[in-house]
């Protein structure tokens, strides 16, 4: 799809955040099409920081049942797991950490470039400087926080996976399969397993 052909479904939008619906042009499409960036990546930063909690909490609920487990493999397995999990946990509130300190940055940043876009948006003269340069200061800023927001999101991708793995082996491990509560699986253990209890 064009720049022109997506700003078009999306003008009327950018219109009434922005007061005034205004006609298809070059300037209306760059700001229509920046505004609904930002849209996406406070979308992306809602689902990145809830994103650790769907791992965190099986791993500690897995680990917990293996840690109540009498069997002398449970005892050893458990013994070894948690030398592995618990830095993990640690790297990944680590991360949650950083990303909402990044997060609360991102909105004062996003809110300058809201206000570039405004002013780019109701400026008598749509292709003087000063409107171009608007424009260019909030393409700028929504293109900083989309490099900086990819980087959050595959460095937290990185980290869940391995929390998946060690859930998985934790699972694995117990002796007793039965009755596990819905939160103690990660989503790809609901995926493999069904989200039921398996044997």
């Amino acid at each position: 799809m064009s720049l022109m052909s997506e700003a078009k479904t999306l003008l009327n939008l950018a219109g009434d955040y922005f007061g005034a619906r205004k006609s298809l042009t070059a300037i209306t499409a760059r700001a229509t099409i920046t505004y609904a960036k930002f849209g996406q990546q406070t979308d992306q930063w809602a689902a990145l920081l809830d994103a650790g909690k769907s791992v965190e909490i099986p791993v500690r609920d897995l680990l917990n049942k293996l840690q109540n487990a009498t069997t002398q493999l449970a005892k050893s397995s458990f013994a070894a797991l948690s030398v592995e999990v618990e830095p993990l946990l640690h790297r990944s509130n680590e991360l949650e950490n950083i990303a909402e300190d990044i997060f609360k940055a991102s909105q004062q940043s996003q809110d300058e470039a809201l206000k570039n876009l405004k002013s780019a948006w109701h400026a008598k003269d749509p292709n003087s400087q000063k409107s171009v340069d608007h424009l260019k200061k909030a393409e700028a800023i929504c293109s900083s926080a989309a490099v900086e927001l990819d980087k959050q999101i595959k460095t937290r991708e990185t980290v869940n996976l391995q929390l998946e793995d060690v859930a998985y082996r934790t699972y694995l491990a117990l002796p007793d399969k039965k009755d596990l509560p819905r939160s103690a699986y990660t989503p790809s253990m609901r995926q493999k397993l069904g989200g039921s209890s398996q044997t």
